[in-house]
């Protein structure tokens, strides 16, 4: 019996003193309990890489406005230096022969002649469009002081061509009082160009009966009606080769 009241003193003690222990909601001792009841807990670590209000060690982002860069602008070209004209000549019209044509009509004009005519020497009737492609044979007048209303004439020819060992008629053929004029050597489109008011004109391979196309690349051989007989009422014929091969 003695026993049995020893352990059932036990068992209240133990009872009384878990009614005593926290398990009542109280907080525990030395914890501080805000006056509205919430739980004061630490803040815990942010996301990685996220800085905390006071963390020193963490820079700021830079702003939009001091981080972005700026190029400096490329330098504009110099300006490309004029080229001065040619000094104006004292001393009249200047020699020009062998130089080539726009080179030529510089130096007369700044000469002060500013009539300037040229024409294919070799009598071909062709037109000088790109000046430096040409070179200058021959001119009239020569060098030397003259009026300045003259008109200095220039006879040229391709620079892949040889000036005429001696002059060639240049001037258009013309038949005056209806005559025929004498057109052998001349090419095919000068004399079609001169008497076309006249007559018509027929031209003829005499080699192979090829087609004359260009006609300033053909010269005429034979002519009908011959020199100095009267123009014919329906038209002239040419027998032709072109510049470079012999009349048969």
């Amino acid at each position: 019996m003695i026993a049995l009241a020893v352990v059932l003193l036990i068992l209240a003690a133990l009872i009384d003193r878990g009614s005593c222990s926290n398990g009542n909601g109280a907080a525990p001792a030395g914890a501080s309990v805000p006056a509205d009841g919430s739980s004061s807990a630490a803040p815990g670590p942010g996301p990685p890489g996220a800085a905390g209000p006071h963390d020193p060690g963490q820079a700021p982002a830079p702003s939009a406005k001091t981080g972005a860069r700026t190029t400096p602008p490329a330098a504009a070209p110099a300006p490309t230096p004029t080229p001065a004209p040619p000094a104006t000549s004292s001393g009249g019209v200047p020699q020009v022969v062998g130089l080539d044509l726009q080179k030529a009509r510089d130096a007369v004009w700044y000469s002060g002649y500013h009539f300037i005519k040229s024409h294919d020497a070799l009598g071909r009737g062709r037109m000088q469009i790109l000046l430096s492609n040409w070179q200058v044979c021959d001119q009239n007048p020569g060098p030397g002081k003259i009026d300045k209303d003259t008109t200095v004439r220039l006879g040229v020819v391709r620079k892949d061509e040889d000036c005429p060992s001696v002059p060639l008629p240049t001037a258009k053929p013309s038949a005056p009082e209806g005559i025929m004029p004498n057109v052998v050597g001349r090419s095919v489109n000068v004399v079609r160009e001169a008497l076309r008011d006249e007559v018509k004109v027929d031209a003829d391979d005499l080699k192979s009966g090829r087609a004359i196309i260009v006609e300033n690349h053909w010269q005429v051989c034979t002519q009908d009606p011959a020199p100095g007989a009267a123009l014919p009422e329906d038209k002239i014929r040419l027998g032709a080769v072109k510049f470079g091969e012999k009349c048969p």
